[in-house]
């Protein structure tokens, strides 16, 4: 456990650009033992086990590198902004420190039960390896840890990789200050593109220059009634492509662990439907 300790913390120092001196530990000989009957199932626990150890270990060895650069992951910031349409920028920054303040405590709370969890795990799987070790494999068995032990390797990359990919996304979440607003910027941009808004001041403009001095008070009532009919159109428009994002949202997120965050966010669409009717 020693020697897998010091080689993993020392690749995932390298991978969160923390510098950290590891010793080169020595290796282990396991003892030679008479085989006996169910080694294959005490195997397959060990295949079990390794692969929680390694999962817990990478998810606190994570959570313990966000509290060090004092930053939240994405999963686990409270999403409860304040209600009053007229919140001014002090109210909202001082919210939103509170909002931090309080994940902040939510992640040592995960930080301090990951900690129990993973030397539960850690104890149990050493003492099973102390058993392994201590058994002479036949060849068979041998080959059967050999493939294990590459699949549990192939994990450990896999889990290594996608959180290294996470802690990025969240730096780049605080470097370009989208800590709450990310998801609200995302949907706005998407209906951006399918509304074009500008369309209502080029037909205002468009319809103003058309306006003929002799006719004035005829067309002008006209076109005033067509610009009417183009602004009700693409409100409507709007309000259909509103009402598909929250339903594409809800349907998204269901069943992920994440729909206090959906719900927040269809809540905000209805709002905006309700503000463009």
């Amino acid at each position: 456990m020693d020697e897998r300790e010091a080689i993993r913390t020392a690749t995932a120092a390298e991978i969160f650009n923390e510098a950290i001196s590891s010793p080169n530990p020595n290796g282990k000989n396991g003892g030679v033992a008479q085989s006996h009957g169910g080694v294959k199932m005490k195997l397959r626990e060990w295949e079990k086990l390794y692969r929680k150890e390694i999962n817990k270990w990478w998810e606190l060895f994570t959570l313990r590198k966000y509290i060090e650069v004092n930053r939240i992951p994405r999963g686990l910031r409270i999403g409860i902004m304040p209600s009053h349409q007229d919140a001014s920028s002090a109210l909202l920054e001082e919210w939103g420190a509170h909002i931090l303040d309080s994940s902040k405590g939510f992640v040592l709370i995960l930080i301090k039960h990951a900690e129990i969890a993973l030397n539960k795990i850690q104890n149990q799987l050493k003492a099973l390896e102390q058993e392994i070790d201590g058994i002479k494999l036949t060849e068979e068995e041998s080959k059967i840890r050999s493939e294990m032990a590459s699949r549990i390797q192939q994990q450990e990359e896999t889990v290594k990789i996608s959180k290294q990919t996470k802690f990025q996304r969240d730096k780049n979440d605080y470097e370009e200050g989208r800590i709450f607003t990310f998801a609200r910027r995302f949907q706005y941009a998407k209906l951006k593109e399918q509304i074009d808004l500008s369309q209502i001041e080029k037909s205002d403009k468009s319809s103003n220059e058309s306006r003929s001095t002799d006719n004035e008070s005829s067309e002008g009532e006209s076109t005033s009634t067509n610009t009417q009919g183009v602004k009700l159109t693409l409100l409507n428009e709007m309000r259909l492509a509103l009402q598909q994002q929250s339903k594409d949202l809800q349907v998204k997120t269901r069943g992920r662990g994440r729909g206090r965050g959906a719900k927040a966010f269809s809540d905000f669409l209805l709002f905006l439907l309700v503000a463009i009717r």
